[in-house]
């Protein structure tokens, strides 16, 4: 049977027709394929990108948080005077937290490993701190910083330099005495005095501030009961001599320690500022040590403050 022209084109149009929409669809089958393929790979980097962001602010803030922990340790030591035996050598206090931060620190005394023994000891604060999945370990050393006492050669060691016996109130003899001490090898005794106002003194001239508070302090031993001692800065100015002391009166034998507060003010020049000690009446030879003058209303409060260029970043543990 024979088929028409027309019948076999109309048949060949057709497959052709068929087979090109079939490619179009496989073609289309790719190009979302691939699309899709391009668009989870695109949502993949993006989730790695954020989450390396987020890991790298992670690491930074710890950093932060790290450092803002060392403040609050130095913070938690300036309000604990006994700190040293509060907290044990090379012992990390129990985790606690700091915002969304968790954190711990320990003090270890790297020279003898003793945060006890010695108050002037420096000691390597260690501050770990823990943020999500970003754990960072930073150590700094403390050291110890107190007023400076203006006082020289307190203890007499240096035997009797910047001390003397003579002055415009009285005059006595002064010398170096190791019968009885409160450390160290001497103390400073004093006798054969001129009055009542005659003792050992120092110049502080250079040093005191005309409405400054200073907090003073010495060992005194003064031989008898009921002797009423007393402290005064003396101060010759261009208006006189002014005065300003504290006292005790013993009522023990034996070293006993006298402290009180000094406001020394004045008008006019001031000429020469000499720190004393006197008695109220008697003449009787008494002894000094460890004599202190600083500023403030009371005694002087170590701190420790971190040195510069000790910083480091530890390993984690």
């Amino acid at each position: 049977m024979s088929v028409s022209y027309a019948t076999r084109t109309t048949q060949h149009m057709s497959g052709s027709f068929g087979r090109t929409r079939g490619a179009v669809y496989v073609l289309v089958l790719l190009t979302a394929s691939a699309v899709t393929v391009i668009g989870l790979s695109a949502l993949v980097v993006t989730r790695v990108e954020t989450r390396a962001t987020a890991a790298r602010l992670q690491t930074v803030e710890a950093r932060w948080q790290a450092e803002s922990i060392v403040h609050l340790a130095l913070a938690r030591l300036h309000d604990d005077s006994n700190w040293r035996t509060t907290y044990t050598n090379d012992t990390w206090t129990s985790t606690q937290t700091f915002g969304d931060t968790s954190y711990r620190f320990k003090l270890i005394d790297e020279s003898d490993a003793d945060l006890a023994d010695d108050p002037s000891d420096d000691a390597r604060l260690y501050v770990e701190a823990e943020l999500g999945f970003t754990k960072r370990l930073y150590s700094v050393v403390l050291r110890a910083d107190e007023p400076p006492n203006l006082l020289r050669n307190v203890g007499v060691e240096n035997g009797l330099v910047d001390w003397t016996g003579a002055g415009a109130t009285g005059n006595c003899d002064i010398e170096q005495d190791s019968s009885t001490q409160i450390d160290g090898s001497y103390s400073l005794k004093t006798s054969n005095r001129s009055n009542n106002h005659a003792g050992p003194r120092q110049d502080v001239s250079d040093v005191i501030v005309n409405g400054q508070t200073y907090y003073s302090e010495v060992y005194i031993n003064p031989g008898i009961l009921n002797n009423t001692m007393y402290v005064v800065l003396e101060l010759d100015t261009s208006n006189g001599i002014v005065l300003a002391y504290y006292q005790a009166t013993w009522v023990a034998t034996g070293w006993v320690k006298l402290s009180g507060t000094i406001t020394p003010t004045w008008t006019g020049t001031l000429n020469s500022a000499v720190w004393r000690v006197g008695t109220l009446s008697t003449l009787t030879d008494f002894n000094i040590d460890n004599a202190m003058l600083v500023e403030g209303t009371g005694p002087p409060k170590t701190t420790m403050r971190p040195v510069t260029g000790t910083w480091r970043q530890e390993l984690a543990e």
